[in-house]
């Protein structure tokens, strides 16, 4: 056959070409394909029926040019024939596309439009918007302090001082596991234990194993039968992953973190979680456990991701993926995105009502029927990068507001009340009034005056204009020569500053801007000034045309 695509009715000749089974319990149903052109249709099939009104379609091809819409058009038009004779209730497909098993299309397409690709909100360029979020924030991946490490280089569990763990050794040293336990480590220190079932190749107790517990009095302290990872007991779960930080956050919260995987294209480590929750009765910890429910974060310091819901969508399903490997039969999961690995509410720490924790980018909660999909729970949804965004935007609103109310003010202001905007002061002064009323008084004044600092010197400099005027306690603040805008205390000179100053009142500065024109000239550029005032460099004013 010649045609664009092999149909569904070819592969009852192929059953085990056919299906993919998934360890949600769900399957892959291919029904068409095109060796020539490298495309695989699969439906999404729960409990042997993937036929529906909308169905869930996945299109694996080898190049991404078959999602572009000439292409998409005529492969979804030949899908619509193969619905049409064995699905022929479906009026609706979703799509889902992959290339090198990377999601990187997702749309629809309705059978009232010939099947034709919609261009509306469901057709998104999933890895393009990705990629722009990506190139639009920091450089790296590392997140609050913490990286894996690159390459095949083992990660070696850290063990927090909070964890309330012990490693207890076999009579004949061989054999250890890493017990949880809140006895004091001066007793814990001296316990044993028996080993059955297992080789311990690695001195740590890993995979199945009946371990036995002994205190210091050789006293039996509890059984321990079922699976070990790295030592610390999982009870029926066999779980091979690879652990990251052993920690505590008080006697009944014990945490252990294990990483999931790393995307290194949108700079995101997946990060598991597991806890061993304390027994009041038993005075025991119960077996390490992290599927009721299922917790998992995104760590990443880029938090435009979560501004664009598609790419949202896309990672949420990469955190149902990973619930379907490891917690297969979960009805429930947790999804954090967050800028450090552990210590946020409700991933790893108690839940409490108090103020956003600004580590925390977004948090879900995700339910599903055995045999079903995921639902996301959107009153239990917070994305905390969409909340701050807006108020960015609202303050950035503000900011300009207030910019452009300065620019159509100081478009009225004269010379002197551009210098005093400049500094940040309500007005500049007149030298020659305020040293007369000092001297008359006899009382400092607060002033604020423009000076052209003829020289410098260690705690003082000499101002020439508008009248000779000594600067005193300047360190720091006067440091060159030139136009400055200073504040100060204008004050009698003392005896011994008349006689070295020849001067009869000084200036004690408080503060200095120094001006980069001749006598300040700068301020004729109101733009230039209001961006200096508001640090905003790339201000421009949208009033009226500015007056030099």
């Amino acid at each position: 056959m010649n045609s664009f695509f092999k149909t569904f009715s070819v592969f009852f000749l192929f059953p085990f070409a056919c299906f993919a089974q998934l360890q949600s319990g769900s399957e892959m149903k291919r029904i068409a394909y095109s060796a020539e052109n490298g495309v695989e249709v699969f439906a999404e099939s729960m409990n042997g029926h993937w036929c529906e009104s909308i169905p869930n379609l996945k299109i694996f091809a080898n190049d991404e040019t078959v999602f572009s819409d000439e292409t998409l058009t005529k492969l979804t038009g030949k899908v619509g024939i193969v619905l049409e004779n064995d699905c022929p209730e479906a009026e609706q497909i979703a799509i889902d596309g992959y290339v090198n098993n990377s999601l990187v299309y997702q749309g629809a397409a309705e059978k009232i439009g010939k099947w034709k690709p919609e261009k509306g909100a469901l057709k998104v360029r999933i890895r393009q918007l990705q990629i722009a979020a990506v190139n639009g924030d920091k450089n790296g991946s590392r997140a609050g302090g913490w990286t894996p490490p690159a390459g095949d280089r083992r990660i070696e569990a850290h063990i927090d001082d909070s964890a309330l763990e012990y490693r207890i050794y076999s009579k004949n040293k061989s054999c250890s596991i890493l017990y949880t336990t809140d006895k004091p480590a001066r007793r814990v220190k001296s316990w044993s234990i028996s080993v059955g079932g297992n080789s311990c190749a690695e001195n740590l107790v890993y995979g199945r194993a009946d371990v036995s517990v002994f205190d210091e009095n050789g006293s039996f302290v509890e059984a321990l039968d079922g699976y070990f990872t790295e030592g610390r007991f999982t009870g029926r779960k066999n779980l091979n992953v690879v652990l990251l930080n052993r920690y505590g956050a008080g006697k009944n919260i014990q945490n252990m973190s294990y990483l999931i995987d790393s995307d290194n294209e949108l700079k995101i480590q997946y990060v598991g979680y597991m806890k061993a929750p304390y027994n009041s009765k038993t005075k025991r910890y119960a077996p390490w456990q992290g599927c009721s429910p299922f917790t998992v974060a995104a760590v990443t310091e880029n938090d435009l991701l979560f501004l664009e819901p598609a790419v949202i969508e896309n990672i949420l399903r990469a955190a149902q993926s990973y619930a379907d490997i490891f917690c297969p039969s979960t009805t429930e999961m947790r999804f954090f995105a967050a800028t450090v690995p552990q210590g946020i509410a409700g991933m790893d720490l108690p839940e409490n009502s108090g103020e956003d924790d600004e580590n925390l980018i977004y948090a879900a909660r995700l339910t599903r029927k055995r045999g079903r999909k995921w639902v996301v729970s959107a009153d239990k949804t917070q994305n905390l990068a969409r909340i701050r965004e807006s108020e960015r935007r609202a303050e950035e609103m503000r900011e300009n507001q207030l910019m452009t109310a300065d620019y159509n003010e100081l478009l009225k202001t004269d010379y002197f009340g551009r210098l005093a905007y400049m500094t940040g002061v309500d007005h500049l002064d007149n030298l020659p009034l305020m040293t007369a009323g000092v001297r008359i008084t006899g009382k400092p004044r607060r002033v604020n005056l423009l000076l052209r600092i003829r020289q410098t010197g260690t705690a003082t400099a000499i101002a020439d204009w508008p009248s000779e005027l000594p600067v005193v306690e300047t360190d720091g603040l006067v440091t060159q020569a030139g136009w400055h805008l200073i504040g100060g205390n204008l004050r009698l000179a003392t005896r011994e500053e008349q006689r070295k100053l020849l001067s009869p009142v000084v200036l004690e500065a408080t503060s200095s801007t120094v001006c980069q024109a001749e006598a300040c000239s700068e301020v004729s550029d109101l733009t230039t000034l209001i961006r200096r005032r508001f640090e905003k460099p790339n201000w421009q004013p949208f009033a009226a045309e500015e007056k030099k």
